[in-house]
């Protein structure tokens, strides 16, 4: 299995491990009533219907939200992603508590139960994406000195080889690659709303627009081949053509495709 396709199923196990503890816990407890109401059959099945399609909705209309809100890396489409979702939740709970507890149906509503869906949510959501979204946090201030720095000693170094500066400054997105990955970065893949970065040392998702992660590479010699990918300058060891398609080969070994709509500026720019 290739790196990336772990990174990726291992962030899916992590989070369904995180949404089924909290199923388990609401067993356990048995919060609004429930534990008394229900025998640990009916428990299992209330609260694991009722988290597992509240936890599908919030994800959905967080991932739209977060394409419409790409500057707002978590509270906005956090906060968004379950007040929209709990509009359908509030229904499902309505027609849980009339499947499993009938008695109780008359003395609730809407206006009255959705507030307690979306605080529930909240209570639920926040601590999980805060986790998966700290993941790809972006440097500590030391980090970024450290780049400033070295983008000053690369613009140095330029100048005396040959009179020529790349940029004036180390480009912003640096900025959120994970330490451990370095800075010698390779291309920029767009999955969903997440930018996998590759470097020299390997790869890792952060959490950020694909079209602004570009965008704050201003100053890093490089291009877009393909709507979901960005390739630097010096990762390209060599072209490929085949099936009427061009591929560039990088130094990791990785074949990105090149679209047609990009093809003339890899031309341009000499790579083909």
């Amino acid at each position: 299995m290739a790196l990336r396709e772990w990174e990726r199923l291992k962030a899916i196990l992590l989070e369904g491990l995180a949404v089924g503890g909290v199923w388990f816990l609401a067993v356990m407890i048995g919060p609004f009533g429930t534990f008394s109401a229900l025998t640990p059959l009916e428990l299992i099945q209330y609260w694991g219907i009722s988290i597992a399609l509240n936890w599908l909705q919030i994800r959905l209309a967080h991932f739209f939200l977060h394409r419409l809100l790409g500057e707002s890396r978590f509270w906005l489409p956090t906060v968004g992603a379950c007040a929209l979702a709990s509009v359908p939740a509030t229904f499902e709970v309505i027609w849980l508590e009339s499947t499993f507890r009938p008695e109780t149906v008359e003395h609730i509503g809407f206006l009255w139960l959705y507030p307690q869906v979306f605080v529930l949510s909240l209570a639920i959501t926040i601590p999980i994406m805060h986790f998966f979204m700290s993941r790809s946090a972006p440097a500590t201030a030391s980090d970024e000195a450290a780049l400033s720095a070295q983008g000053e000693d690369a613009q140095g170094d330029d100048a005396q080889g040959n009179g020529t500066l790349v940029a004036s400054a180390a480009p912003r997105f640096l900025l959120r690659v994970p330490t451990r990955l370095g800075r010698d970065l390779l291309c920029l893949q767009a999955e969903d709303h997440y930018v996998r970065v590759h470097t020299a040392l390997g790869d890792d998702l952060v959490l950020h627009r694909f079209s602004d992660a570009v965008e704050e590479l201003d100053g890093l010699r490089g291009l877009r081949v393909h709507r979901s990918w960005w390739i630097a300058e010096d990762a390209v060891q060599d072209v490929v053509r085949r099936d009427r398609k061009t591929w560039l080969l990088l130094r990791n070994g990785l074949e990105v495709p090149v679209s047609r709509t990009y093809l003339p500026a890899v031309r341009e720019a000499g790579w083909s």
